[in-house]
């Protein structure tokens, strides 16, 4: 749902957040469209997958909410955070985009910003960090939702 939400967030005014593309423009740089496409779909669902399996394992018990819907649900959402901090701080600035000279956090972008896509953004600001905690957000909340065990287990 969240990659969902990246390619729609552009309805409300905050840049697209096409991370299928970005990965392939990483991860394939001399590779067609559709091949990069293919392989940041890939690596996107990857570090999704490994994400999650890091939240069950080595977060969620740890976290000091009750083990409920709405307790699994925060926990997700606090982690997802976390992860959205990591994106808009270190990643986009310095791993995606390293040659546009972002800021931490990428407020101070230099317009305009070319995307991998081809894409121009001319007016960011704090709109991109805002877009990488609202698209981690959906995140979080589908993977508290998800992984919901009763109290029981």
């Amino acid at each position: 749902m969240a990659t969902l939400i990246g390619y729609f967030l552009n309805a409300i005014g905050l840049p697209q957040l096409n991370w299928p593309v970005v990965n392939g423009a990483l991860v394939a740089p001399n590779a067609s469209e559709g091949a990069q496409f293919a392989a940041g779909a890939f690596v996107h669902t990857i570090n999704g997958v490994v994400f999650a399996l890091l939240f069950v394992i080595l977060v969620w018990d740890k976290l000091p909410l009750p083990n409920t819907s709405v307790g699994n649900v925060l926990k997700g959402v606090i982690y997802a955070v976390v992860l959205a901090i990591i994106s808009a701080g270190v990643l986009v600035p310095y791993v995606y985009f390293a040659k546009a000279g972002l800021d931490p956090f990428s407020f101070g972008i230099p317009f305009p910003l070319e995307q991998p896509t081809g894409a121009v953004y001319t007016s960011i600001g704090w709109k991109l960090p805002f877009a990488i905690l609202v698209w981690h957000l959906v995140y979080g909340f589908f993977l508290g939702s998800l992984y919901d065990p009763s109290e029981a287990d």
